[in-house]
């Protein structure tokens, strides 16, 4: 289980059991998919292809990915702020493969997101309720890159890197929710913006920064793109009277 949600889910824990005379405070989770622009680690994967002497075939392409995401929220009347942690993963694979050998060329990636958020409830008569709020934080990029070349059972070569990088990101989140007694259950959309293009550096016994060979350029993580999530919450603090 990742640090960032044991912190939140601790926190929700203590704060569950501590009187909020003039507020409302929520514990949710999530999950959902996303799309990565990963733009600069594509045009990669085709310098990749094309260094090599033999056919390769792009099986993966950084794909949609399931992500989750665990929050903390206060509520003040209409307005409300908070807390949030999220994971992402994606990924790509370069291959080839006949009878006398393999090759293989992964990249993975994940993301730890971490920030706040605030915004505001819509007023409706009806039995949803609908939310539009803005976030802001940090995402914490970490890649591993393994290429393998297999002949004949013969390993010809087997290359590590490990990388990782820090680019701040925000965007707007619109929610509709149910609630049902303490409870909330709810689908959230938004659109992730990557602020910087943090470039991808090499962690531990892997030194350099990641670049690609054709342009001499330094490629980053692209973490922008749409968002979905299905919710489930439960409110704590004041009750209605």
């Amino acid at each position: 289980m990742r640090p960032y949600f044991l912190i939140l889910l601790t926190t929700a824990l203590i704060l569950s059991v501590t009187e909020l005379p003039a507020q409302n405070l929520s514990f949710t989770l999530g999950a959902g998919t996303g799309t990565y622009g990963m733009k600069e680690l594509k045009e990669l994967n085709r310098v990749f292809q094309q260094a090599v002497p033999f056919e390769t075939r792009i099986v993966s392409d950084f794909p949609p990915f399931l992500n989750y995401s665990a929050s903390i929220r206060v509520q003040d009347d209409k307005a409300f702020y908070g807390i949030f942690y999220s994971f992402q993963t994606t990924g790509s694979r370069i291959s080839a493969r006949d009878y006398s050998g393999e090759y293989v060329l992964d990249m993975i990636l994940t993301g730890n997101a971490a920030g706040v958020s605030a915004g505001f409830i819509i007023p409706s008569g009806g039995r949803l309720n609908y939310s539009v709020s803005a976030v802001y934080g940090v995402i914490l990029t970490r890649l591993k890159l393994n290429e393998s070349f297999n002949v004949t059972g013969t390993e010809i070569l087997n290359t590590r890197f490990r990388a990782s990088a820090k680019d701040p990101f925000a965007g707007p989140v619109i929610t509709i929710s149910c609630p049902v007694r303490n409870f909330d259950f709810g689908v959230s959309a938004g659109y992730l913006f990557q602020i910087t293009r943090g470039r991808l550096t090499g962690t531990g016994d892997y030194e350099g920064i990641l670049t690609n060979p054709s342009t001499g350029g330094e490629v980053g993580a692209g973490w922008s793109g749409f968002r979905a999530e299905l919710t489930a919450g439960v409110r704590f603090g004041k009750k209605d009277e």
